[in-house]
């Protein structure tokens, strides 16, 4: 068995488990398996503990608990995921990682048809209006500009009609509660676009900040006071957990740990098994980066109070 540790660790209950696979690629480590029919750990030394698994189980199956294990081994896991990767699986990660939602939802249309994405071989010196049409309106022609190229990477982690958008958003100031008509307005405490993780470079200038929000997109819907609590001079990230690609995730917060020097970064997520790994996918991308940021974790109770921050 080895040396073995008192650690955190996942824990499989597997009368709750149905199979289903999800968990499988959530683990970056490649940790988990589905093996007949139930998902296993392949081994203790695979599992560093942090539980980004958690958040992909529908039927609350996996946990996280304190016990006697061997330890984490990041070597052995480097190779056992060469050892599993299909052959011809490499890719060039920098495209994908930093490509815009436009640009990666339309490569598969470009394979299949040969037509340009909608904001294809348009260069900089278009219009903020002509920009836009272009990217909101896919069906219309994309013909490139006398001069232009076909290289279009942009600091709105894509292409000049995502870049049209991209950058700090300046608005009027407004006093708190102003009341315009009969209605009461609450200023916006955004400060930047985009703000999903799938969308942002970590080359975006507007993450310069000393502190950084990430946040479980469903938490402004579920915390009605979001921006005045949370988000007031802080450069936002959002995704989902249980639905998108969190090993592209935890990629791309590396990149931004290691370009800006936090002193403070939030994760704020719903108190639910499907949002509990984006804590553990910030604090593993953190430990990666090498960054010394506090980490502070608020829990949103889905009747939209604060359960819990530590």
């Amino acid at each position: 068995m080895g040396e073995q540790i008192k650690r955190d660790i996942i824990k499989i209950n597997e009368d709750l488990c149905d199979g289903c696979g999800l968990c499988v690629p959530a683990c970056a480590e490649g940790a988990l398996q589905i093996i007949d029919g139930k998902a296993r750990l392949v081994s203790e030394i695979y599992c560093d503990g942090l539980g980004v698994c958690l958040g992909e189980c529908p039927q609350g199956a996996i946990s996280i608990e304190e016990r006697e294990a061997q330890p984490f081994d990041e070597e052995a896991v480097e190779e056992y995921l060469k050892a599993i990767e299909p052959k011809g699986a490499e890719h060039d990660t920098n495209a994908s990682e930093t490509a815009c939602a436009c640009h990666l939802e339309a490569s598969e249309r470009t394979q299949k048809s040969q037509e340009p994405c909608a904001c294809h071989g348009h260069g900089e010196e278009q219009s903020h209006e002509s920009l836009l049409d272009t990217a909101f309106n896919p069906n219309k022609a994309a013909e490139p500009m006398p001069g232009t190229g076909d290289s279009h990477e942009h600091d709105g982690g894509g292409c000049p009609a995502c870049a049209a958008l991209s950058g700090e958003i300046t608005r009027e100031k407004k006093d708190e509660g102003v009341i315009e008509g009969e209605e009461t307005v609450i200023a916006s405490e955004l400060s930047h676009w985009p703000v999903k993780l799938k969308l942002v470079s970590p080359e975006s200038s507007f993450l310069k900040k000393p502190n950084l929000l990430v946040a479980a997109d469903c938490v402004p819907f579920t915390f009605a006071d979001f921006h005045r609590r949370f988000l007031r001079d802080k450069p936002l990230l959002i995704g989902c957990p249980k639905l998108d690609d969190t090993s592209l995730y935890r990629k791309k917060l590396v990149e931004i740990f290691k370009n800006y020097d936090y002193k403070k970064v939030t994760v704020v997520n719903i108190g639910i098994p499907c949002c509990a790994g984006l804590q553990g996918l910030v604090e593993k991308a953190l430990s990666e980066a090498g960054s010394n940021a506090q980490l502070e974790n608020i829990v949103i109770g889905i009747e939209g109070n604060i359960k819990s921050s530590s």
